[in-house]
């Protein structure tokens, strides 16, 4: 497995903080995700998180809708990176009579 690994170091002597941000190169939207939510924690911008998804994932990387999707998502105070449950199947009859068919 790569690992894409950035340091930063941020303040002066007692009040120095060490950022340490590791984005591993995996495939799974869902660990991409855990990316995105990482990065909009400490405070990266959409486009920094984007910008940096495309770097670590290369072709493998979530579209910029789906990285800005996602931060939208978490700033209204979602906390889940799980996908939403899809749908419930449609009742055939409820649609048949939204277009005007009797069941």
């Amino acid at each position: 497995m790569t690992v894409f690994a950035q340091l930063a170091v941020v303040g002066h002597g007692s009040n120095t903080c060490v950022y340490v941000i590791a984005i591993f190169t995996m495939c799974e939207s869902n660990e991409q995700r855990i990316c995105i939510k990482f990065c909009f924690k400490i405070r990266k911008t959409a486009m920094e998180t984007y910008q940096l998804m495309q770097q670590a994932y290369s072709e493998d990387a979530v579209g910029r809708t789906q990285v800005f999707d996602w931060f939208h998502r978490f700033k209204e105070g979602r906390t889940s990176v799980e996908s939403d449950p899809p749908p419930p199947p449609r009742d055939d009859c409820q649609h048949q009579q939204k277009r005007g068919y009797d069941c």
